[in-house]
């Protein structure tokens, strides 16, 4: 929602001048590269949100069991909120690229830098003041 707000902001507002300046930032190779980067991260994550095994509830006569087995299921539990959290941004990210909106810090509306980009693809700041 607030991705399509922005998007819709950004191409609204002069989509050919923002193009041509994201293709001064950001090579076509670059955006290949970052694309690929997401592709391979988005089908990773897949893959590990669908492993649901640890999260089954077993019980035990053993309280320790139990105890040792509710410890690993919440571990579970959270890992599989962050991995699918960024699964949506890795989405989103790519649905960024496709609006031409990759790369554009939502705060400031400044380019976010490649080296950036490189460490965080899925970024929607510049920097972290711009939050």
């Amino acid at each position: 929602m607030f991705l399509d707000a922005f998007v819709e902001r950004r191409l609204n507002g002069g989509s050919i001048a923002y193009r041509e300046a994201m293709a001064q930032t950001l090579s076509a190779n670059e955006l290949k590269r970052f694309r690929s980067l997401l592709e391979a991260r988005i089908s990773e994550l897949e893959r590990a949100t669908r492993k649901r095994d640890d999260i089954a509830v077993e019980t035990s006569p053993d309280q320790m069991d139990d105890i040792q087995r509710a410890a690993k299921r919440d571990l579970a539990i959270h890992n599989i909120d962050r991995e699918s959290r960024e699964l949506r941004n890795a989405r989103a990210a790519l649905r960024r690229m496709d609006h031409g909106a990759f790369g554009v810090c939502e705060e400031c509306e400044e380019d976010i830098s490649p080296k950036r980009l490189g460490a965080m693809g899925v970024t929607l700041y510049r920097v972290s003041g711009c939050v």
